[in-house]
């Protein structure tokens, strides 16, 4: 039965599945006493509602097909024109004091335009910068002066808007947001869910030297790199076993590459996981490998893999860029030079010949991530700012 003073909240998100990171945003309210309420495509789901672990998660018709320009703008528009006629029926029937719109695309945010006027305040959570991620996946910046135009008007019109670093924060203020309206929550996933995961018979390989890199595979981060390293590696330490999760538009292409080079003993592609099958090739890896290429989207935007390695006491090897190096010294990551399989080469067979290196990056990213940057710190920070804000 709902209480008359309840706090209610709504998250939006374009995807057709409950991803952990909304899930743990929507529980960090739940575990503050808000109701909670989820809106996301209904993909290979029916669409309707559904109650997950007391979050109320409604699935709207739709789902995300992967192609061109045109594709995505189609499939952008329609959500939006559905949304915000959910929305609007949602906000008359619950009334929720905050709408949380977690991007891409930015636009999404206008969905809000009628809560809005009702009452609801409006924040935006804007993982990536938009402008970048078109101009690395298509290699031009054609449309990139729309982008960043439709990047102000959407922090313009929220009443407060989080992103998940300091790069990326002074990037939108350089476009001309306001400072004080952005607060910066890193992404980082819930250590302690993760850790209650069965993880029986999931034990690191004493022959071998294992690493694993788990999400999705795109041009942009780097698989095509490990692959001519691992080849490189393999010369020097033949105990190296590289394991590779996930799917994606670059996943073709870099099967070929591993045909070519002939790495069928060393490197194994595993597809999509389950949690708990990922869990368990994060247990029984020896290390975590990253190795996103530079681009202009990389130097703003952190991977939480970085942070899974991390939970699980696995060191990380992770290009040197600058929205990692600024959170990350070399005591806690073994940095390579990205794009280089040469330097990534090396750092492989590093850890793989100094277990005490690793042990020794692993426990100092691990206090890192105990004393500030875990998600038990930045989901008070996700709460309290919200909170703050309805309370202007």
């Amino acid at each position: 039965m709902k209480r008359p003073d309840q706090r209610r909240i709504c998250i939006v998100r374009q995807q057709s599945f409950y991803e952990l990171p909304v899930r743990r945003e929507a529980e960090a309210f739940r575990d503050a006493g808000f109701e909670v309420h989820v809106l996301l495509m209904a993909g290979d789901h029916a669409p309707g509602q559904e109650v997950v672990d007391e979050v109320t998660i409604h699935r709207l018709r739709g789902r995300r097909v992967r192609g061109g320009t045109l594709r995505y703008l189609w499939d952008y528009v329609a959500f939006l024109v559905s949304v915000s006629a959910v929305l609007t029926l949602l906000q008359v029937k619950h009334r929720f004091q905050v709408i949380q719109v977690n991007t891409m695309p930015d636009i999404l945010v206008f969905s809000t335009i009628v809560p809005r006027l009702l009452g609801a305040v409006v924040t935006v959570f804007m993982k990536e910068p938009v402008p970048e991620l078109y101009e690395t996946i298509y290699q031009n910046a054609r449309f990139t002066r729309l982008l960043e135009a439709h990047e102000r008007w959407a922090l313009r019109y929220a009443h407060v808007a989080f992103t998940v670093t300091e790069e990326l924060k002074e990037r939108y203020v350089e476009r001309g947001a306001a400072r004080e309206k952005i607060t910066v929550v890193l992404n980082g996933p819930d250590g302690d869910s993760l850790l209650e995961l069965d993880r029986t018979g999931c034990t690191p390989d004493p022959e071998h030297f294992t690493l694993v890199c788990n999400g999705t595979i795109e041009d942009r981060y780097g698989h095509d790199v490990l692959l001519r390293a691992a080849a490189l590696a393999r010369q020097v330490d033949p105990r190296i076993r590289i394991r590779i999760t996930g799917s994606g538009t670059a996943l073709p292409e870099l099967e070929l590459l591993h045909q070519k080079l002939e790495l069928t003993d060393t490197v194994v592609f595993l597809g999509w996981l389950t949690l708990h099958e990922l869990v368990c090739e994060l247990a029984r890896a020896d290390a975590g490998v990253i190795p996103m290429k530079r681009s202009p989207y990389s130097e703003l935007a952190h991977t939480n893999k970085m942070y899974d390695y991390t939970i699980f006491g696995k060191p990380v090897i992770a290009g040197r860029l600058r929205s990692v190096e600024s959170y990350f010294d070399d005591g806690a990551i073994c940095f390579f030079t990205p794009d280089d399989p040469e330097s990534l080469a090396e750092a492989m067979i590093r850890l793989a010949a100094d277990r005490s290196l690793g042990e020794s990056l692993a426990v100092k990213a691990h206090e890192l991530l105990d004393s500030k940057f875990g998600w038990e710190h930045q989901k008070r920070i996700l709460v309290e700012t919200t909170v703050e804000a309805m309370e202007r």
